[in-house]
């Protein structure tokens, strides 16, 4: 969602590299906003 400052991103990004369960709630959440917008766009398209 590029919220994050780059210096951040990088440091997130290399704790993703080793962290099994990080990247496992990262993806949950990638899959939530991604529901949520497709719904979000089937109510506003009718």
């Amino acid at each position: 969602m590029q919220a994050l400052p780059e210096s951040d991103v990088i440091s997130l990004e290399e704790h993703l590299l080793i962290c099994p369960d990080c990247r496992e709630r990262l993806q949950a959440e990638i899959e939530f906003v991604t529901a949520m917008c497709g719904a979000a766009a089937k109510i506003r398209d009718g």
